[in-house]
């Protein structure tokens, strides 16, 4: 019998000093799992790695057509093609981090006749052969979503604490640039620094904006001008979400006076919420009317 091999790894670049968990080591162990327990034949043709950077919440198609999973996807085609019996991989997790879909896809590569191994829990073959073992496979699936959603918990609530402390969150935003401030290759904090041109852009579009103008015409007012946009051209949408996202030099165009700070602008890097919406127009209904929309924080808590 061919057993086949199957490896992720979610976060590219993030383990350099881990190897562990990269995909050369799990393929490796994954191997010396299969000699061990004379569970088959190991060949080449039979190794499902998906490419580095590889969401374990992942399932189906882009828009453009292309898989999410290709490794999954061919280690299906072939696994229903019986080009092998067996597939080992580290932890089912490395299969899904996703309750309900890894449950179904799981299931579904059971149904093959393929056996799932994993070389975290030994040499048993995964059981799902009855509504008890589908369900205590459920709930070590959901302890991997769990996970999952405790580190994105934990990775936004560190990205607010570094806007609060006017730190880079790696978000590239128009009108600033980034400046390291140490040289410590293991500490990547930067701060936001203005560049003058781009600024001049920002703030010529809040005076537009001010003066009435849409947001149609002041993107064509910019191209017609040849001033390059954050990807090349300059469209309405382009406009409001990446130069007129509130700057934290200028404030906001529906309150006189007040001080150059937005509470609401997810990219400002003062703050890290939602969307900045003083320059977030839409039309009333029925009136032809142009008001701000309900994010606006002037309306709301307005600009301190």
């Amino acid at each position: 019998m061919i057993c086949a091999r199957y490896a992720r790894l979610s976060k590219k670049g993030r383990r350099q000093d881990d190897t562990a968990a990269s995909i050369a080591r799990q393929l490796q162990d994954a191997e010396r799992f299969i000699l061990a327990n004379h569970l088959g034949a190991v060949t080449e043709g039979t190794v499902y790695a998906e490419p580095e950077g590889t969401s374990g919440a992942a399932y189906g198609k882009r828009k453009d057509g292309v898989s999410r999973r290709p490794a999954w996807d061919a280690m299906m085609a072939d696994a229903a093609a019986t080009k092998f019996g067996a597939v080992v991989m580290m932890t089912p997790d490395r299969g899904s981090r996703e309750m309900f879909k890894g449950g179904a896809a799981f299931f579904e590569l059971y149904e093959t006749g393929c056996a799932i191994y994993f070389y975290d829990r030994g040499p048993e073959p995964l059981d799902l052969s009855d509504p008890t073992k589908k369900l205590m496979f459920t709930i070590e699936l959901f302890g991997g979503e769990f996970y999952r959603a405790s580190g994105k918990f934990k990775t936004t609530r560190a990205m607010q604490d570094l806007a609060r402390n006017g730190f880079s969150t790696g978000i590239r935003i128009y009108g600033y640039r980034t400046v390291p401030t140490t040289t410590d290759p293991k500490k990547k904090l930067a701060r936001y620094a203005i560049v003058p041109a781009q600024a001049e852009v920002v703030r010529r579009a809040f005076e537009q904006a001010a003066a009435g103008l849409g947001d149609l015409r002041i993107a064509t007012a910019l191209n017609q001008d040849h001033i390059p946009g954050p990807r090349g051209t300059w469209s309405k949408e382009i406009t409001w979400t990446r130069a007129a996202t509130c700057p934290a030099t200028w404030p906001c165009p529906r309150m006189p006076g007040s001080r150059p700070r937005c509470p609401s602008s997810r990219s400002c890097p003062r703050s890290y919420g939602t969307r900045c919406g003083p320059a977030r127009r839409r039309r009333g209904r029925g009136t032809g009317e142009r008001r701000t929309a309900r994010s606006c924080p002037s309306r709301r808590q307005g600009c301190s």
